[in-house]
């Protein structure tokens, strides 16, 4: 593949292995606008090393080459799982997040756990880590009101542990918890933060929720997905602002879910459907 300019070209192919007849996309991305060229071709040495022999290739004759123009194609890395918008998620004011976390880099950037948020409007909330690391809840009414509240306790990297959030969008109260597993002399483990965020939401907004990740915007306004959490999150469960700690607690260390199950708003399992893109709802409303 040639360029007219110095631009460096980056790109990759939708499949790789492909059959007679079949059908191959490249995909192609370049800093500025501008036509390239593009061919086929096979490769008998791909070592670009200036000592060796360096890249030798031969064109694929059966392929014509094709002209193509180009422009930047930004990419998001991050996987994270997107549940469209339903009546028991965006009618819920108040409610309870429950899950395991292992963090993996924790602190440096924000990272979000699970929200349900409008970035447009600046409206919803998002629990994850903030730049420092440690559980925090984000709120905003839409109308200007936007905190951030936080537990000032970074998590353990590479540890697994307990996260519970409360939150009443009528009164403002709020919860945060985190437990370590695992205990280590002179090392905080786990840290509590309860209070009134001054934040009150008179509806939720009506968006998809995501886990592992916020919508957002790109510099240019498009609509974007980011604050992608580094890490593994289980059993996450979203419920009743009114169920107990210690019912949060077992909901993720026993996975029992079917004892609260008029509690439970929704309770994600991984373990389902692994081959697939699918998650399952294994609560009352079975939402994937």
């Amino acid at each position: 593949m040639t360029s007219p300019s110095a631009t460096r070209i980056l790109g990759y192919v939708d499949k790789l292995v492909v059959h007679d007849g079949e059908r191959l996309a490249v995909k192609l991305s370049t800093a500025q606008p501008q036509t390239c060229r593009a061919e086929v071709v096979r490769l008998t040495c791909a070592d670009p090393d200036p000592r060796g022999p360096g890249l030798r290739a031969a064109r694929v004759e059966a392929i014509a080459p094709a002209e193509c123009l180009t422009g930047h194609q930004p990419i998001h890395p991050g996987s994270y799982l997107r549940v469209e918008a339903a009546p028991p998620l965006a009618s819920a004011r108040a409610f309870a997040f429950t899950a395991m976390l292992w963090p993996t880099a924790p602190g440096g950037r924000v990272q979000t756990i699970a929200s349900l948020w409008d970035d447009r409007a600046c409206h919803g909330w998002a629990i994850g880590l903030d730049a420092a690391g440690a559980l925090a809840l984000r709120v905003a009414d839409g109308r200007g009101a936007d905190v951030l509240l936080s537990t000032g306790v970074p998590l353990l990297e590479r540890h697994w542990s307990h996260v519970c959030v409360r939150f009443d969008g009528e009164t403002g109260l709020v919860e945060l918890h985190h437990a370590a597993l695992s205990l280590y002399p002179g090392c905080t483990t786990s840290a509590e933060w309860r209070g009134v965020s001054g934040v009150t939401i008179a509806r939720m907004p009506d968006q998809p929720m995501f886990l592992a990740a916020r919508a957002g915007r790109d510099d240019a306004g498009r609509d974007r997905i980011g604050e992608v959490f580094d890490g593994k999150i289980g059993r996450p469960r979203l419920t009743r602002a009114d169920l107990p700690f210690a019912d949060l607690r077992r909901l993720v260390d026993r996975d029992d879910v079917a004892a609260h199950a008029d509690a439970i708003l929704a309770a994600w399992d991984f373990a389902h459907a692994i081959p697939t893109r699918d998650v399952r709802d294994v609560g009352p409303h079975h939402r994937a």
